[in-house]
């Protein structure tokens, strides 16, 4: 796994996490951000910082299993709640819905299910199985606990990039509505272009709320929306669950096996994207290119925004159209281990910091 910050201390965003939750449990109250002594941080006016967090979900296909595993242990340690906004791409967006109901723990064989039935077909354009309503829309609406979801404090968006002009949207998914209404948003928000066919929405685009929009998948504008989260959420901790290693940071007797399987999709895209519009078709294909922008875009963040980002190394990822059962479940296992390890890491951290604080001579 590979952990980038905009602090020195890479797990920055867990060790909030914990101290926040720790004086919570003691005292009460909202969730605030305290210092390795339990002191609460306030602002200018001396009232105290709220702990506002934000997950990113970025996506990736079937690769999408590997945040899948992360979302599962941070449900089991009983965190579905704490942030304030969820930000979910493409195969981020099943993952984000099923943390806000608590459902994670079934979105690994969610997965595993897709490819039993065969979902990916490669060389036959207009399979008339590769169909991504019924395929998956469907049977991620019913995997979903939806009285649980419509309660569920957290907002959650997505991202759709417009099809003509490949410009990317942030577009809340209401929950709280029926899924009818926000599952075409869900549809759009995970419309591989070329693979499936666009999906028109309506009142996107602010100002305009008779408008009609055709939509794809959001990786092809946005598929690490940082800046987005920050103007939307306005958090006070960022934390990005990468399903894809980013290969600008994989040496090259790692990244070989990823590098070629990167190719290789990118050309059969290719072909089935001869129909897309330019726009969106230079986007879906700069994605790593952009990806890379946006971690380096981490460091020039306000100080007061602390970021911490995982991805897994490409030892622990799998394919974007993986159709390996047991490469799809190990990855899944393997997102949960990443998730336990930066946990104790960080638990271990916050401990060790305290330990040093009660060393430190009182004032």
């Amino acid at each position: 796994m590979r952990v980038f910050s905009n602090t020195p201390r890479p797990l920055v965003v867990f060790e909030a996490w914990i101290r926040a939750r720790a004086h919570q449990k003691k005292n009460g109250g909202p969730l605030l951000i305290v210092d390795e002594h339990d002191n609460v941080i306030c602002d200018k006016h001396g009232r105290p910082k709220p702990f506002r967090l934000a997950i990113v979900a970025p996506g990736g296909g079937m690769s999408g299993v590997v945040s899948a595993g992360m979302f599962e242990v941070l449900q089991e340690e009983g965190y579905n709640d704490d942030p304030v906004g969820l930000l979910a791409v493409s195969a981020g967006v099943p993952n984000a819905l099923a943390f806000g109901c608590k459902k994670s723990h079934e979105v690994i064989p969610f997965y595993e299910n897709l490819i039993q039935q065969r979902f990916i077909r490669f060389f036959t354009r207009g399979d008339p199985r590769m169909r991504l309503y019924d395929d998956v829309i469907v049977p991620m609406i019913r995997m979903l606990d939806h009285e649980a979801l419509r309660s569920y404090k957290p907002k959650i968006y997505t991202v759709v990039t417009e099809w003509e002009s490949g410009k990317g949207r942030i577009v809340r998914l209401r929950v709280e509505e029926n899924p009818s209404e926000w599952g075409m948003v869900a549809q759009a928000a995970m419309t591989i272009p070329g693979f499936s066919p666009e999906v028109e929405l309506t009142g996107i685009i602010p100002g305009e709320p008779h408008r009609k929009v055709k939509c794809a998948d959001g990786a092809s504008s946005l598929p690490l929306p940082l800046g987005e989260a920050m103007r939307i959420i306005r958090p006070s901790h960022i934390l990005i669950l990468a399903p894809r290693p980013t290969i600008f940071d994989l040496p090259a007797w790692e990244s070989r096996r990823y590098r070629w399987t990167d190719w290789w999709e990118s050309w059969i895209a290719l072909l089935f994207m001869l129909d897309v519009p330019a726009a969106t078709r230079r986007g879906t294909f700069s994605m790593d290119d952009q990806v890379s922008k946006s971690l380096k875009r981490m460091h020039e963040i306000h100080p007061r925004i602390e970021c911490t980002a995982l991805f897994p190394k490409a030892s622990s990822a799998v394919s974007v159209l993986e159709s390996d059962p047991g490469r799809v479940h190990k990855a899944g296992e393997r997102g949960k281990e990443l998730m336990r390890e930066c946990l104790l890491h960080a638990h271990m951290a916050v401990k060790r910091h305290q330990g040093d604080a009660k060393l430190e001579p009182a004032s």
